[in-house]
């Protein structure tokens, strides 16, 4: 018997000797004032059967320790009088765990509820405003877009582009994840405004916020769409097919299947009515702006069209697109990968008028265009992120886009002195043809080390891109005498050119941070970019033989511009409860290296230096009301356009020479802004002013004969700024749902540049304003009145009547009706009003009116049927004016008039889950 009690002892031993142990150790902290509580009971109990495993209580600092514990699946309990208790389970599967558990105080929870109680609807988080989206009521089948506008704070305009507190929304996401990329109306007018639970709104911060808990500075305006628990499971989309008069149509299909963390969603549209999905958002996804500095990329032989529809002429779009992503591995990993596709065609008519100022006299030019542009393109972008543990996270991303464009236009134009006095006439016809190819990679390394706060991250970019294009120019302008008003001679330009373009670009970066204390930092950043330019462009004039074989070698060379930049820097970060501080000190060297390899010039080697400071500062008066103010230095490199010397010829009336010996500009930029978002009293306020001003600012050199004859140069000057200030106020009432928001916008410019050996300085002046006004009444009526209003004043140092002026109004009420048997009628209006200019009066008054009549075919609400007449009183027009310089510019041009559509939408929605 003794002998089989030792046996047992010994056992026992052993067993408790090869046990595993685990360490749990953290702080207890008030959530309110961050300062540690003493003498809070700490209780760790068994996951699985709620068994007793140990227990402490906090030193004077708030910190605890809890050892030889047996179990690594655990719930944790933690109780001081007047706070809430803390409960949650945790798997310390790590040998020694560290946690910090936050309290907060039952007297702040009961106010957080009674708050709740009186804003269901909105509530605020920190630095987020977050929506109940059920407490808004939307029509069925309603979109995010449709939710979105019923937000207070949110503006969406009928482009989809939303702003939030003044400041427009870059990224919308779903449930924390990117959707179709860097597209935010691709989700807002796609996914069912049903599926939201909350949406949030904030100004996202950086990956080193995400992963480090120190904030650096960076924002981005967001939106985060949160899915209800029910949504998660899903299938849904939605078809439809138009046609229309005057063989219009307008044709799209989106699908989407979401299931637990992953989600697919495809796309296309056909449509000729100007829904080409390549709005300003777009021009990311075919190459044209890939997330790093592929500075002075193009593929500008001839033509300045960048590849999109905006409003100037009539278009014809067919385009596509997939998205996926998913979080695996117990979210550690995911995955988001996007493709794109489009073709879209463009042609159509516009008339451009210009009056130009110079020192002794004006110029008027008029100017009219026939054109036809199309391009192709593909784009597919993606990225992974994986959580190596948790003190280091891996980001790799990339994109790859290619796109083939080709254009075509005709030109007639006429140049006068004082309205009266014609000094030449000339006709010109363009053909390009342009290949883009365009690859880009990111990877970014991220660790926490040993102590809290003290981080390292390294990031590394590289992107190249290949422009291969050609094209015709065929020119003949006729030149008059000032005096006989007769023709003195005649200029003809027939020319093949071509245009092969390479660039390299790599980019390193290295981050590190030391803690100095619990909330002040050290800031330690090194970084170099490398970047390798080449650009050859021919021109081949046309020979007795018919053929082009004559190198013109005035406008011809091959030029390789290298430009290498390194720069390190010293910052100090100060986060504190109320408020945080971030000040960096950067010292930066850039290297040019110039060439013009094709006549075997020696190299210009040029080096610049500068000093970049930057500095940051945020104050939270309360929950509600927070100031932000913000300084930033930046360098402007020039583009390689801008310094290949070069004369480029596209359009002999306005000849551009490359001017290699410009320098980088270096901008100033000072901002403030203060907000106050009352929910309770149902009052926002927005103030935002900004300041910036440059030097060696890049401007232009302008040379004009006494034949109109213009010759444009790059050059570096000093004195310009810019000056905004912006306001606006909102409040609410519930009963009814009404709201009224007026804004307002004072800015100042001034613009210098060189006009004919003259120094020339350009004063801007605007002011802009407008009023929005909502009332709705649920199942009823929504009336949405948005009205604005203009003023422009630009004056130049130039000669006499050297001051233009003009005012804008544009009115856009929006009206919708919910009638019974299911019938909807919504009706819009656009109206402006512009004041006569110098060109005379065209097109002062422009009102559109549009009317879509649906009605709902079926008892679960999918398919409805549409009635839409565009542009009633075909009183649409195509017009904008712009000052710029010494110059001020008016042009016309055709836009889609009216037409009616009949449309038949099927809205489906499938939940995958099974029924047991």
């Amino acid at each position: 018997m003794k002998q089989t009690i030792v046996f047992l002892l010994l056992l026992g031993f052993v067993k408790f000797g090869f046990t595993q142990h685990y360490i749990i150790r953290g702080t207890v902290r008030d959530s309110s004032i961050k300062k540690g509580i003493e003498n809070a009971s700490v209780t760790v109990f068994r996951a699985k059967d709620s068994l007793l495993l140990s227990f402490t209580r906090t030193t004077p600092e708030g910190r605890f320790k809890i050892d030889s514990i047996f179990e690594s699946q655990i719930f944790v309990m933690v109780y001081f009088p007047g706070y809430a208790e803390f409960v949650d389970t945790m798997d310390i599967s790590k040998i020694d765990s560290t946690v910090s558990i936050f309290l907060s105080s039952k007297a702040k929870i009961l106010q957080e509820i009674i708050v709740h109680q009186k804003i269901e609807w909105q509530r605020i988080k920190g630095d987020t405003i977050e929506y109940k989206a059920d407490s808004f009521y939307v029509p069925v089948n309603a979109s995010v877009e449709d939710l979105l506008k019923k937000l207070p704070g949110l503006k969406v305009n009928r482009l989809g582009t939303i702003t939030s507190q003044g400041e427009a929304v870059n990224r919308v996401l779903v449930d924390g994840e990117e959707f179709f990329g860097n597209d935010p109306t691709l989700t807002t007018r796609n996914v069912r405004a049903d599926m939201i639970d909350k949406v949030q709104v904030y100004d996202a911060k950086s990956n080193q916020r995400t992963t480090t808990a120190i904030d650096n500075g960076v924002r981005v305006k967001t939106i985060n769409l949160k899915l209800k628990a029910d949504k998660k499971d899903i299938s849904f989309g939605k078809a439809k097919a138009s046609v229309g008069t005057d063989a219009h149509y307008d044709n799209s299909l989106m699908a989407n299947k979401f299931k637990d963390k992953k989600k697919l969603a495809i796309y296309g549209i056909h449509s000729n009515i100007g829904n080409t999905k390549l709005n300003s958002g777009d021009q990311n996804n075919y190459g044209d702006n890939l997330q790093l500095d592929l500075s002075g990329l193009t593929d500008d032989i001839f033509n300045k069209w960048n590849g999109q529809y905006s409003g100037n002429g009539h278009p014809t779009a067919l385009s596509g697109g997939v998205h996926f992503n998913n979080k695996f591995d117990t979210d550690k990993q995911s995955i988001n990968v996007n493709y794109k596709g489009s073709t879209l065609e463009v042609e159509g008519n516009k008339t451009t008028n210009a009056l130009t100022l110079l020192p002794e006299n004006q110029n008027r030019s008029l100017e009219v265009e026939k054109f036809r542009n199309d391009i192709q393109g593909h784009n597919i972008n993606g990225k992974y992120e994986l959580m190596i543990d948790s003190t280091s996270n891996l980001n790799v991303s990339f994109e790859g886009a290619i796109s083939h464009k080709t254009t075509l236009s005709e030109y007639l134009s006429k140049t006068y002195r004082n309205d009266s006095i014609l000094l030449n006439e000339g006709q010109r016809d363009r053909t390009t043809e342009s290949g883009n190819e365009s690859l880009f990679g990111n990877i970014n390394w991220q660790k926490k080390l040993n102590k809290k706060g003290r981080w390292v991250s390294l990031d590394f970019k590289m992107g190249t891109r290949q422009i291969n294009g050609d094209g015709y120019l065929s020119t003949l302008n006729k030149f008059y005498s000032d005096s006989s008003r007769q023709e003195t001679f005649t200029e003809q330009t027939d020319q093949y050119k071509t245009l092969h373009y390479n660039q390299f670009y790599m980019d390193g970066k290295a981050e590190y941070t030391e803690p100095l204390g619990n909330d002040s930092y050290l800031l330690f950043n090194f970084k170099y970019t490398d970047t390798k330019s080449s650009s050859e462009r021919n021109s081949y004039d046309k020979s007795s033989t018919g053929k082009y074989d004559q190198f013109n070698d005035s406008l011809s060379n091959n030029y390789s511009f290298f430009m290498s930049s390194k720069w390190g820097g010293i910052g100090y970060m100060l986060i504190k409860n109320k408020f945080y501080i971030i000040s960096n000190f950067s010292l930066m060297d850039t290297h040019f290296r110039q060439q013009v390899v094709s006549k075997y010039e020696n190299a210009l080697e040029r080096h610049f230096n500068f000093v970049i400071p930057s500095t940051e500062f945020s104050y939270s008066f309360s929950k509600q009301a927070r100031m932000y103010y913000s300084y930033n230095g930046s360098v402007i490199p020039p583009t390689v356009q801008q310094i290949q010397p070069i004369v480029t010829n596209n359009d002999p009336l306005n000849v551009f020479v490359g001017n290699p010996l410009l320098k980088p500009a270096f901008k100033h930029l000072i901002t403030g802004k203060y907000s106050n978002y009352k929910t309770i009293e149902h009052r926002n306020f927005l103030a935002r002013a900004s300041f910036g001003f440059v030097n060696n600012a890049i401007t232009s050199k302008d040379e004009i004969d006494s034949l109109g004859r213009r010759i444009v140069q790059s050059i570096n000057t000093n004195g310009n700024y810019n000056l905004s200030l912006y306001s606006e106020y909102e409040f609410i009432w519930e009963k009814p749902d009404f709201s009224i928001k007026p804004n307002i916008e004072v800015k100042k410019s001034k613009y210098s540049n060189i006009v004919n050996q003259a120094k020339n300085s350009t004063v801007r002046t605007s002011i802009e304003g407008g009023l929005d006004f909502y009332i709705a009444k649920d199942k009823l009526f929504e009336i949405d009145f948005n009205t604005s209003f203009l003023y422009v004043q630009s004056t130049s140092s130039l000669g006499k009547n050297n001051s233009f002026d003009f005012t804008t109004w544009h009115l856009q009420p929006d009206l919708s009706l919910f009638l019974p048997c299911k019938f909807r009628f919504d009706s819009d209006l656009d109206y402006y009003h512009r004041q006569q200019s110098v060109f005379g009066q065209v097109y002062n008054d422009i009102f559109i009116v549009n009317a879509t009549l649906s009605k709902i075919l079926t008892k679960n609400n999918a398919l409805s049927i549409k009635l839409t007449v565009k542009d009633i009183f075909n009183n649409n027009r195509g017009i904008e004016r712009s000052e710029s310089t010494n110059a001020i510019t008016q042009n016309t041009y055709d836009v889609i008039r009216r037409f009616g559509l009949i449309s038949l939408q099927w809205d489906f929605s499938k939940s995958n889950k099974k029924v047991k």
